[in-house]
């Protein structure tokens, strides 16, 4: 047997083998009860963010169907009856000439 492999070298690597299981488990525990306390609290907070963009996608919509129904009354005082977008003119030359 080489040297360093003595009794009391192994003893030391024992005990300190358990002595890291030990605070190992412990920290696993205290993780593992303080787990759903931090889920509990990210569910709140899950709930309140999903309530407002809830929300936001309410008032969204409401402002697309209000400027919807502006375009439609615009189109029907003007007298168009197209619903092709508007499409800018085509530049004649190049701004280099």
């Amino acid at each position: 047997m080489a040297a360093y492999m003595d009794a009391p070298f192994l003893a030391n690597v024992v005990i300190a083998s358990i002595i890291f299981f030990f605070l190992a488990a412990g920290v696993v525990l205290v993780l593992w009860i303080a787990m759903p306390f931090s889920l509990f609290g990210l569910k709140r907070s899950l709930k309140s963010v999903t309530e407002a963009q809830s929300e936001t996608n309410r008032l969204l919509r409401s402002m697309l169907n209000i400027l919807t129904e502006r375009d439609e009354r615009d189109r029907r005082l003007a007298g168009t009856r197209t619903t092709e977008p508007y499409k800018p003119p085509e530049e004649t030359g190049s701004p280099d000439d």
